[in-house]
């Protein structure tokens, strides 16, 4: 994969890493930056990360912390992130859950060729009716069942990621470890594999510092079917508070979510 890259990139690189060896913040801020930093020298339009366990060649892992940012508007975040959750994302889901032990980077058309893509669902019914079309990620294995995933999503207009490109998101996702830092010694993770898809959304939000309001515009739900979801998030975790639920979770500072699994709640 390191061969892939040219001596441009070294000084680009060199110089974000100590941009954000330099930051007096948490380990979190340290993490949006650098994940922000390797977007804009890919010239993406948006970006997500997120650490799961779970991973298997037969099971959907679920997600113990999710970060995303960078995107041109809400109605994009929401498209592409919410495309993960959907059935239309298996192929893609498929070929990382084969490969859940290894490290590796692959662009789109690693990944699935051009003819598959552009007549797929995922690409007609989630990427194209906002503006979105290439994209890239990487895995890396960070214990037994628990990934660290990283995609990079381009605008037609700024083409397609290269090998050269992937070469450098495998060559930092394999040598910055620290980016893959997650809370799952923590004991509330133990609780969220079993979680509904759509309480895990609303852990997403709260966890993001939404309010009941927010959360129900967002979910296109009504606010009394939202505090139905905190109550039982609530219940679940043993806690009478938004806070106390943060306190569980935010020991890496990262919001908490989690793709579809088993349990039907409330």
């Amino acid at each position: 994969m390191v061969d892939g890259l040219v001596l441009t990139d070294v000084p680009a690189l060199v110089g974000l890493l100590a941009e954000v060896a330099n930051i007096d913040g948490s380990l979190a801020a340290r993490r949006h930056r650098l994940l922000a930093g390797l977007g804009q020298l890919f010239q993406a339009t948006g970006w997500y990360w997120v650490v799961a366990t779970g991973a298997s060649p037969s099971d959907t892992p679920a997600a113990l912390a999710f970060l995303s940012d960078g995107w041109a508007s809400e109605e994009q975040r929401v498209r592409i992130v919410g495309s993960h959750f959907s059935a239309a994302a298996g192929p893609i889901n498929d070929y990382f859950q084969q490969r859940f032990t290894q490290h590796f980077a692959a662009t789109r058309s690693d990944i699935v060729s051009d003819d598959t893509w552009y007549a797929s669902a995922l690409y007609q019914e989630y990427h194209q009716p906002v503006g979105v079309d290439d994209f890239m990620a990487a895995n890396y294995h960070v214990r037994d069942t628990v990934i660290s995933c990283i995609g990079y999503y381009r605008t037609p207009a700024a083409g397609r990621f290269t090998r050269r490109e992937a070469a450098l998101l495998h060559l930092v996702t394999g040598q910055v470890k620290w980016l893959h830092a997650t809370p799952t010694d923590l004991p509330a993770t133990s609780t969220v594999p079993a979680l509904s898809p759509r309480l895990r959304e609303v852990l997403l939000h709260l966890l993001a510092g939404d309010s009941r309001k927010q959360i129900a515009r967002k979910l296109r739900l009504s606010e009394h079917t939202v505090s139905d979801y905190i109550k039982a998030l609530h219940r679940n975790f043993g806690v009478s508070s938004r806070g106390e639920l943060m306190a569980q979770f935010l020991a890496t500072a990262a919001p908490v979510a989690a793709p579809p699994a088993a349990r039907d709640a409330p």
